[in-house]
């Protein structure tokens, strides 16, 4: 960090998160998706970590389907009405 920036890191401010907002989705929402995801998980006795061979999800979560994806290992995610989940 020294020689990138000049400065000790050590004295450097920690840096904030930047306000993002997904059009048509709150953060409750995604918690609330992602909260589902991993009861289900939960209820088959899977591991957190356990593939998800297809995802059904709501539209509106398209702009976060890449990280939904890798957050679940999800191998395809689909769109539909509501959240459906084959293992």
């Amino acid at each position: 960090y020294m020689d990138l920036s000049g400065k000790d890191v050590h004295f450097a401010k920690f840096p904030a998160a930047e306000d993002y907002e997904l059009p048509g989705v709150t953060g409750e929402e995604l918690e609330a998706l992602d909260s589902e995801i991993w009861k289900q998980k939960k209820d088959k006795g899977l591991s957190l970590k356990a593939e998800v061979k297809e995802a059904v999800i709501p539209d509106k979560f398209k702009p976060v389907e890449k990280d939904l994806a890798a957050a679940h290992n999800i191998v395809k995610v689909a769109y539909g009405k509501e959240l459906k989940l084959d293992f």
